[in-house]
């Protein structure tokens, strides 16, 4: 038999195809607990470890990792006070729970983080004499919540280095973001104190006091510790758009990190190979490839234009997420949906004449998702490297719901142009839907007064899944392949959530990266399960 038609037919085989997915995903889970080991000889992740393990419950292994890290000589003193901080405000919420209960595990307690193991690990570290008298202080601080200990020390050594460091961590915790940024101001006098001045222009910016970062910005100390998006924000403070337009692709470029970017850029060509195959790109009547691989910089440039409207809707619509309902859907909806499919379809326009003329359903379809598609792997790029592994799980769920929204709108968009009168309000209409979905979606996730309402979010996953599957399933001709779609589909995201998983691994431990992954493994399988359901090839129909 032909290699070809033992592909073909093997691809088509339930039972292969099942066997295919666990296959990927023991050898991911495998490899993601191997990888874990290599993670403990990584130092300046091993804070954001302990940091997870801490606010998860995980208490013994958060000292133990504590422990590694200051036997560590090239422990850094402002590490150590991030770690206590994150200690801290895990006793306290274990306080809380002793006293008001809580429906959580058992072993959550007053008892988890004794201040007497940290004192013992803090005195035994490689820190200096100093440096060991400001993180005692620090943590008594911080258990106490009040500055005494730390204002005591301040008396007696004005001067020291790092010092006036800890208090900015001490204010950060009790949420006091400018007491918290003068603090770093005053450490930040100091040469050597990089980290400090980074710092406080990032609280400066975040209470919105752009005048004191205009200040710092004319001392030659901070000049590397302006960032660019520092920059933007005090051009939109002065209406400089012209200013804040240049330099946000500095700012984008800035935050990248190697890491993340790599997986975003993995995550991206997995879907790309799915959006290649269901466009049919072999079929005389299929998408043209070059113009999918044309959308997707397009896509990634559209995140400029999406940038600049953020600043310019926030400074003169307004717009805020205050963390309540109304303004909290207003904001996503009227900023993050609008601008964001706005923008997606204003750099689809350059290759619309191609679709328009030829009037293929299927290759605008694709086309327009594969804008979507670029769009996602420059923001999933950023968004990891600014909240760290709390959203790596992006990777599963973004590039899809970028690829559908974008795929759809742009098809309505076409439709429109084909037949005016026909379809040219449900274009509007159609638009509409996706921007209030895309707010809505997001607002289910970020806006803390929605969380009882998280399971919205899944819900408007499902019904756009649906919506893109079902447009394609009837656009698509009926082909032989060598490889089966469904394979193609179940063996790509199978490796991304692998991928993933061993990535997170490798920075967090494979307990933690399974936590944070599983919301976003679930969502991802509701999607394959409307692929399935959808999509011919089927596991779960006979088409």
């Amino acid at each position: 038999m032909h290699w070809r038609q033992t592909l073909r037919i093997r691809t088509q085989d339930p039972t292969f195809l099942w066997r295919m997915v666990i296959g990927i995903l023991a050898a991911g889970v495998l490899a993601a607990y191997l990888m874990q080991f290599v993670a403990v000889e990584s130092p300046p992740d091993r804070g954001q470890q302990i940091a997870m393990a801490a606010a998860l419950g995980e208490t013994s292994q958060a000292l133990r990792l504590f422990e590694q890290m200051l036997a560590d000589s090239a422990t850094e003193p402002e590490d150590v006070f991030r770690v206590l901080r994150s200690l801290a405000r895990a006793q306290s919420q274990s306080l809380i729970v002793s006293r008001f209960g809580s429906e959580i595990e058992p072993q959550t307690s007053v008892s988890l983080l004794e201040s007497a193991a940290v004192d013992a690990r803090l005195k035994a570290s490689s820190l200096s004499v100093g440096e060991k008298q400001i993180s005692l202080a620090l943590w008594r601080s911080l258990l106490a919540g009040d500055p005494a200990a730390l204002a005591a020390l301040d008396q007696v050594a004005t001067k020291s280095r790092y010092l006036q460091h800890a208090l900015g961590v001490f204010y950060e915790a009790m949420e006091n973001p400018f007491e918290a940024a003068v603090a770093y101001e005053r450490e930040g006098a100091l040469t050597e104190a990089e980290r400090a001045r980074k710092r406080a222009v990032e609280l400066y910016l975040q209470i919105d006091d752009v005048k004191a970062v205009e200040r710092l910005a004319k001392d030659p100390l901070y000049r590397d510790a302006i960032p660019a998006f520092a920059c933007i924000r005090m051009a939109v403070e002065r209406r400089d758009w012209a200013t804040v337009w240049r330099e946000i692709p500095r700012g984008v470029w800035q935050r990248f990190t190697p890491g993340a970017a790599s997986l975003a850029v993995i995550a991206g060509i997995g879907w790309l190979l799915i959006a290649l195959q269901s466009g049919q790109i072999l079929h005389a009547r299929g998408a043209r490839w070059w113009l999918c691989l044309a959308a997707i910089p397009l896509g990634v440039l559209s995140v400029w234009p999406t940038l600049f409207l953020l600043y310019w809707q926030e400074a003169t619509w307004g717009l805020e997420d205050r963390g309540d309902v109304v303004s909290g859907v207003r904001y996503h909806v009227l900023s993050v949906g609008l601008r964001e499919e706005f923008c997606k379809l204003l750099l689809l326009l350059p290759l619309m004449p191609w679709l328009v003329r030829r009037r293929n359903e299927l290759e605008t379809l694709i086309v327009s998702a594969c804008v979507g598609l670029g769009f996602a792997i420059e923001e999933n790029a950023g968004y990891f490297a600014v909240n760290g592994g709390n959203t790596v799980g992006r990777f599963l769920t973004a590039n899809f719901f970028h690829m559908a929204s974008t795929g759809l709108v742009g098809l309505a968009f076409a439709r429109g142009i084909w037949h005016v009168r026909e379809k040219g309000l449900e274009f509007l209409a159609v638009f509409g839907v996706i921007v209030f979905a895309h707010g809505f979606y997001d607002a289910a996730i970020g806006v803390a007064a929605l969380a009882q309402y998280g399971i919205a979010s899944a819900i408007i996953y499902i019904l756009l899944a649906y919506q893109f599957f079902h447009e394609l399933r009837g656009m698509r001709a009926t082909t032989q392949e060598t490889i089966s779609l469904t394979a193609n589909f179940l063996g790509c995201v199978s490796l991304l959530a692998s991928f993933t998983l061993i990535y997170l691994s490798y920075r967090f431990g494979l307990e933690m990266a399974a936590r944070l992954l599983v919301p976003e493994l679930l969502s991802t399988a509701l999607m394959g399960y409307m692929f399935l359901r959808e999509m011919p090839n089927s596991l779960l129909r006979n088409s």
